[in-house]
C-alpha cells in the first residue's frame, strides 16, 4: 500500500469525526509542548511577560553554566527547551523576546571565543 493511500484512507477517516472527537484525539496525541504553546498564545500580557522573565532567568542560568558549556549537546538542548516554552509569546512581545535571542547569540559568540561549546573530533587511525 502506498503511502499516499495510506494517507488519502486517514484523511477520511478524520473527515468522520466529529469536532469534539478530534478535540480528544489531538488532546491525547498532542505533545506537552505543543498544548503549552497553544496556551501561552492566549496568555495575558501578565502572564506572558512572567513567563518570559522566569524563562529568561533559566537562560541566564544555562549560559552561565560552566558544565553545560563544555557539553554542546546538553547546552543546545537545554537552551532549545527553554526557547520552546515561549515559542507561542512571538506575536505578544516581539521587542523583547527579540533581545534574548540577540543576547543568547552574542553570549554563545562570547562562549566559543572563550573556548566553550567546541566539539572535539575524535581521530580514528585506519
Amino acid at each position: 500500500m502506498s503511502k499516499s493511500h495510506s494517507t488519502n484512507k486517514v484523511c477520511k477517516h478524520l473527515e468522520r469525526m466529529t469536532k469534539n472527537e478530534l478535540i480528544h484525539l489531538i488532546l491525547t496525541l498532542a505533545p506537552p509542548n505543543f498544548i503549552k504553546n497553544i496556551s501561552s498564545q492566549f496568555a495575558t500580557q501578565k502572564e506572558a511577560l512572567a513567563l518570559l522573565k522566569k524563562t529568561t532567568s533559566t537562560i541566564s542560568n544555562i549560559l552561565s553554566d560552566e558544565e553545560l558549556l563544555y557539553s554542546p549537546s546538553e547546552f543546545e538542548h537545554e537552551l532549545l527547551q527553554q526557547l520552546e516554552k515561549i515559542r507561542g509569546l512571538w506575536e505578544k512581545l516581539p521587542t523583547q523576546i527579540g533581545e534574548l535571542i540577540i543576547k543568547i547569540i552574542e553570549d554563545v559568540e562570547q562562549a566559543f571565543e572563550s573556548g566553550y561549546l567546541y566539539i572535539e573530533k575524535q581521530v580514528t587511525s585506519e
